[in-house]
């Protein structure tokens, strides 16, 4: 078990019923969740057609507890324009930027119309007070999706936050770690840790990326 999956088991321990996992990629790492909180409905999130059938493939086995959604989250219910990169891990609704900060090289193949949806309106939709857990590894989309989760923040109804966090411009004009912790920030949410930073291959002074934590006003009380 990785080391931001057992601190969220430490945190939360035995709990959660219900978990967001926002850019589901392969199902691995829902099936993470659906190991480690066994009382958990998780939601899965993956608007890509071919990670999709992946996803549908990997989690065919735990129909019962899951539920599979092929919205990209965002700030509002839309559609939007969303490229697809020649690595299925890497896919936003961002164009790529600055690429000296990736892992590897990386290029656009194409690009699709998805519709977007925000969490705010699937709480409503679906008569949810509050979720568990909200992971979200959306390449470069986290901040807007976070924005489209307003209400929830406002009622400290999302208890963990586990991101992907950039602190360069993998993508276009993507906000970075300093603007998703000031706007988690104004909610009362806490930064809590960081995991697995990623640094620069040919400079290792420059942090690129990680994951992060972030804990709700009532998990600190």
């Amino acid at each position: 078990m990785s080391e931001i999956l057992t601190d969220q088991v430490r945190i939360m321990g035995s709990t959660p019923k219900l978990i967001f996992d926002v850019g589901s990629h392969t199902g691995a790492t829902t099936i993470e969740y659906l190991n480690a909180f066994p009382l958990a409905h998780v939601v899965a999130f993956e608007p890509e057609p071919d990670n999709l059938i992946t996803v549908r493939e990997a989690l065919s086995r735990y129909s019962d507890r899951c539920t599979v959604l092929t919205s990209a989250l965002a700030a509002e219910d839309g559609t939007a324009t969303f490229h697809v990169n020649s690595h299925n891990g890497t896919h936003s609704l961002l164009p790529i930027g600055d690429t000296k900060f990736w892992a590897a090289p990386e290029k656009e193949v194409r690009r699709i119309s998805v519709q977007t949806r925000s969490l705010d309106s699937i709480a409503r939709e679906r008569g949810i007070d509050a979720i568990d857990i909200v992971k979200m590894d959306i390449q470069g989309g986290e901040l807007e999706a976070l924005k489209g989760a307003s209400g929830l923040l406002s009622r400290e109804a999302i208890s963990l936050l586990a991101l992907e966090v950039e602190f360069q411009e993998l993508y276009a004009n993507q906000p970075l770690f300093w603007d998703i912790a000031s706007y988690l920030r104004g909610f009362g949410y806490s930064f809590f840790k960081l995991y697995e930073p990623y640094f620069n291959q040919q400079n290792p002074n420059i942090l690129c990326w990680g994951d992060a934590i972030f804990l709700s006003p009532q998990m600190l009380r």
